[in-house]
């Protein structure tokens, strides 16, 4: 079971911004914006949030922190090699994680501190006491071999225009040694990329479409092509640097096999499981009145055992809570 499903190359950040409301939220009678003279406040702001949020975004950090204590007391740790390959799954690199982060104003340390560790922690600790021997990890291997190996990947600087004019006035720019970056804030018309000079970090060039596919096979590092027409835009692209494809070997990548070996032993019905004994043996009191059910939702329930003895059965693991975990992939 992957940590972080591949869908979610797509930066899925919205649910980190719920999870920062706190670090968001300002205080007092400073103007969080002036309309018509009229001053909105930064108090206004915060009960507005806490109102629609403040339940979900408490539940969060309890969930969180429920989480962080276990993995302590189980002297367990999150190492960078950890975060940078649950960072890989999900958006192919570092570089287009943070590209992404950038665009969608989302600090990268918060959202590995509030959404990705939480979620490494909880799988390490349903997984670091099972055992895998040397032959089943080969066997393992052998069987998702595919999943290793490198594909060819460029990152690439784009300039979208809308019409051959402005790509022609582009192209003379850059011949006249123009900054292409700065082309392209001046210029490009795609919102997603012109805040970043027209960034696009690790591009698998097999999911590429022709034209596009043959233009970026044949440039070379730090050249740019002739505006290519797609659709009804034009597109002016540079070559910031290119990956080639590699096999990978068994020792190689070692490492991230275990991992994916002992997260292919996972289900869904585990790593419940471990949420909920972690909640019920866990001390929990919410203090602000506004949140008292919250106070239910996380305590232990009684669930009857079967044939038992005395009257209310044994303690269970407590039902999951209707709050949002820190934001996974979708």
């Amino acid at each position: 079971m992957s940590m972080l499903s591949k869908s979610g190359r797509g930066l899925v950040l919205c649910g980190l911004v719920v999870a920062l409301l706190p670090v968001l939220m300002g205080c007092g009678s400073r103007p969080a914006a002036i309309v018509n003279g009229t001053k909105i406040t930064e108090a206004e702001l915060n009960k507005r949030l806490r109102d629609a949020n403040g339940k979900q975004v408490l539940g969060n950090l309890i969930e969180t922190q429920i989480i962080r204590d276990a993995f302590t007391e189980a002297n367990l740790q999150v190492t960078k090699e950890d975060t940078d390959q649950a960072i890989a799954e999900s958006f192919g690199s570092m570089d287009a994680f943070r590209q992404k982060a950038a665009q969608a104003g989302i600090n990268p340390e918060d959202f590995i501190k509030e959404a990705l560790e939480p979620r490494i922690m909880l799988e390490k600790l349903a997984t670091h006491s099972l055992t895998v021997t040397d032959a089943e990890l080969q066997d393992f291997y052998k069987k998702n071999k595919d999943k290793y190996d490198v594909s060819e990947k460029v990152t690439i600087r784009q300039c979208v225009v809308p019409d051959k004019a402005t790509a022609d006035k582009v192209t003379a720019a850059l011949k006249g040694g123009a900054d292409f970056p700065a082309v392209v804030k001046q210029y490009s018309t795609d919102p997603g990329t012109r805040e970043t000079g027209g960034l696009i970090s690790d591009i698998d060039i097999s999911g590429v479409r022709p034209p596009l596919t043959d233009v970026l096979k044949d440039l070379k590092e730090d050249a740019y092509a002739e505006p290519l027409q797609l659709g009804g835009e034009y597109l002016i692209v540079k070559l910031e640097k290119r990956q080639s494809a590699e096999k990978r070997t068994f020792e190689q990548v070692k490492t991230q096999v275990q991992r994916d070996n002992l997260r292919a032993k996972l289900t869904p019905e585990a790593i419940m499981t471990l949420r909920n004994k972690l909640r019920g043996e866990a001390k929990i009191n919410v203090v602000a009145p506004e949140f008292q059910s919250l106070n239910e939702e996380f305590r232990p329930t009684q669930i009857p055992e079967f044939g038992g003895g005395a009257p209310g059965g044994t303690p269970g693991s407590a039902p999951p809570a209707p709050v949002t975990p820190p934001p996974s992939s979708p």
